[in-house]
């Protein structure tokens, strides 16, 4: 499973708790970030501490560009706002077929999107 934004690890440590997950990759761009984790520990089931969860201090476009590991799921978790330069490329058809060359076969890809989107956004996304 490959997690794109780590936040506060509660979605990488609840993964971490069915058996059909073996390995979690989770990905987090700010090292704040992963350091702020550990004060949801309670919530997250200790997520930067489990063996099942290996987080990489990294962007997830250019973790997809430079790894050849397929993945049976891929969550982006980035809470990414369309209105903000930087995350719009998680919203776009390079990043979408960058996760798909990483699904395996029968792979899944879920993405978060704000409920605020509008309407012609969804429709491109």
């Amino acid at each position: 499973m490959l997690v794109i934004g780590l936040g506060t690890g509660i979605l990488a440590g609840e993964a971490a708790r069915h058996p059909s997950i073996e390995r979690i990759d989770a990905l987090e761009i700010s090292p704040g970030v992963i350091d702020g984790a550990r004060a949801f520990a309670a919530w997250n089931h200790d997520a930067l501490d489990d063996p099942k969860i290996h987080v990489v201090n990294d962007d997830g476009v250019n973790y997809l560009k430079r790894t050849s590991e397929p993945y049976d799921l891929i969550v982006e978790d980035a809470k990414s706002r369309t209105a903000h330069a930087a995350n719009s490329l998680f919203f776009s058809r390079d990043f979408y077929e960058l996760c798909h060359a990483h699904l395996g076969e029968e792979g899944l890809f879920l993405q978060w999107v704000p409920l605020e989107t509008p309407p012609r956004e969804l429709r491109t996304i």
